[in-house]
């Protein structure tokens, strides 16, 4: 979206009217992966109760999918939006770092490494409520698959559901 002039680059108009701006995969319609595009949009703004999250990873998952698709048509009646999503940035699950947090978070500083379901993750910056994310364990982040630390896959319930063996005891 940024364009050179003279050898210099030029500056977005949201960036020179103080707006923050990040690259984002948007939509603006229903359908396949064919109306998926890049494009420079406002990074989101956080509430008292949520996290910005520097993404590292994202992945498509089915909500991901049927949100994209706007399929079942029930979903569009229910307030996702009718001829178009309401949010216009897709994907949940989320990997990455915080980069700030809400006045009432307590469990996260900007920094942490962090996985979970935020809002539009399919950009440079996410919004995710605190209790959405879970925090990541050192060196995790470079030496796992992506999907291996989102919560709802069958790996990472395996890892948070503690297992208390006993002797004689098959678990």
């Amino acid at each position: 979206m940024r364009t050179t002039q003279l050898g210099r680059q030029a500056e977005p108009a949201a960036a020179a009217c103080g707006q923050v701006t990040m690259q984002a995969i948007v939509q603006n319609r229903y359908g396949t992966a064919n109306v998926l595009r890049l494009a420079e949009t406002e990074e989101p703004d956080i509430a008292a109760n949520e996290v910005l999250v520097k993404v590292r990873a994202a992945r498509v998952d089915r909500g991901t999918w049927h949100l994209m698709a706007g399929q079942p048509y029930l979903m569009r009646l229910l307030g996702f939006g009718f001829r178009g999503p309401k949010n216009p940035v897709p994907g949940l699950d989320v990997a990455g770092a915080v980069a700030a947090a809400g006045a009432d978070v307590t469990t996260f500083r900007a920094g942490d490494q962090v996985f979970g379901i935020a809002r539009g993750s399919f950009a440079e910056y996410a919004a995710a409520r605190e209790d959405k994310l879970a925090p990541s364990r050192p060196g995790s982040a470079s030496n796992r698959p992506p999907s291996l630390r989102f919560p709802g896959s069958p790996p990472s319930r395996a890892c948070a559901t503690p297992v208390v063996s006993r002797p004689g005891r098959r678990s």
